[in-house]
């Protein structure tokens, strides 16, 4: 029997997984030469992100990846943060790296109103944010959740409009770059 386990301590989600499914994860997982052959841009880009993911360890070792490839890694986790429980929760449980490089990383993809939409989050509380998670997270709970979530709703709001669409500007990007992509 796989299991995946999922909780939330704190607002931040941890997952835990048995081997078994953790087989089944690696056994799914498609080649580069597969990935390539993907013709759909919603397949092709959710595949490229599992990919990247697992190269680098779900974020422990960006050093195994291309400039191209950290960037649309960082733009792949912010967004399914955001998706998943707003800025809050990207605050939250970003690591440093992809904290620091989001709204670099979706310029350099051509999301511009997205990247200023992250910049004003990022700085719409009264004091700047640590960059470290650990030195964040106790900022982020002294506030309090419901406090943050008031402070970065409208932000919430304006990333879930989704005026560019951050799928396309990856699939492009992905592919404009492609050898960077291994």
């Amino acid at each position: 029997l796989a299991i995946l386990l999922i909780f939330t301590l704190g607002g931040c989600s941890q997952m835990f997984i048995s081997d078994e499914f953790q087989q089944i994860v690696e056994q799914a997982s498609l080649s580069p030469e597969e990935l390539w052959a993907i013709e759909d841009e919603y397949e092709f880009v959710s595949n490229m992100s599992m990919y990247i993911a697992e190269k680098c360890g779900y974020g422990s070792n960006l050093d195994a990846l291309s400039h191209e490839e950290q960037v649309f890694y960082f733009v792949q986790t912010l967004e399914m943060e955001v998706n998943c429980g707003g800025f809050w929760q990207f605050l939250f449980n970003a690591d440093e790296d992809i904290l620091v490089n989001a709204a670099s990383a979706l310029s350099e993809i051509g999301a511009e109103k997205t990247a200023s939409i992250c910049k004003n989050a990022f700085s719409a509380f009264e004091e700047e944010i640590p960059t470290s998670r650990a030195a964040r997270m106790l900022f982020l709970s002294k506030i309090g959740m419901e406090e943050c979530y008031e402070i970065l709703a409208e932000f919430d709001e304006a990333f879930f409009a989704y005026e560019e669409d951050l799928n396309s500007l990856n699939y492009a990007y992905v592919h404009t770059n492609k050898e960077s992509f291994d």
